[in-house]
């Protein structure tokens, strides 16, 4: 059986540790069905009977249990040997979808002598990371044309640049918008067919910050008032 290590054992190492000029720090993060504390020093990751202890501490201070939901979670706190006491923040961030309805319509007219049934258009990916549109004509009897291959790049680039332009004052994280439209609810303007992306679905991060203290010292009162 293992010993029970003590509140004043690990206050001491942790106090000898920046004694002797290292800096010792819990991290955390995770979401999504997956997280975890780590400890590191002069930031380089490292276990031992007393870091055990302390990641016990914090995951119990964070109290995110599986970490399961759609969230995510990130944050450090550094030891100090004055108070004796991990300080940090922990930054709580979660998805808020919207569908941003623009002031016009995206609006591309389709020469009505390309035949074709529907168009499907998907905007998926991160904003930041190049986000991926992509515009596909669909036939039900026939094939499609070179030309309308050569229609899906060009409408794909335009939609993309029109994205960009009507967010850019946002701060969109995640695109996910995936819709169908048929032909037949087009409409039809001098011979060409009217194909409108009216909105895209779209996610953002709302982070929240606050304070997280593992304090050693009121730990060590509590451990000998319970003796």
């Amino acid at each position: 059986m293992s010993k029970v290590i003590s509140i004043q054992e690990i206050i001491d190492w942790c106090d000898k540790q920046v004694a002797e000029g290292r800096e010792i720090t819990l991290c955390w993060e995770g979401g999504g069905d997956s997280g975890w504390v780590y400890f590191e020093i002069d930031g380089t990751q490292a276990e031992g009977e007393e870091i055990e202890a302390l990641v016990d501490m914090m995951y119990n201070e964070l109290d995110y249990g599986s970490w399961a939901g759609e969230f995510s979670a990130n944050g450090t706190a550094t030891y100090d040997p004055i108070t004796k006491c991990f300080e940090g923040t922990d930054y709580y961030s979660e998805d808020d979808w919207t569908d941003t309805t623009f002031e016009e319509p995206f609006a591309f007219y389709i020469p009505g002598t390309h035949g074709f049934d529907s168009i499907e258009y998907n905007v998926e990916g991160d904003f930041e990371d190049d986000f991926r549109v992509e515009i596909t004509f669909n036939i039900i009897n026939g094939f499609i044309t070179p030309e309308l291959r050569e229609l899906e790049n060009e409408i794909s680039e335009a939609v993309k640049e029109k994205i960009i332009e009507a967010l850019k004052e946002i701060d969109a994280n995640y695109f996910n918008t995936h819709v169908l439209a048929e032909r037949h609810e087009m409409k039809i303007e001098k011979g060409a067919v009217i194909f409108e992306i009216p909105s895209v679905n779209y996610s953002v991060y709302n982070t929240e910050d606050k304070g997280v203290t593992i304090d050693l010292k009121e730990r060590l009162e509590n451990e000998t008032n319970d003796k």
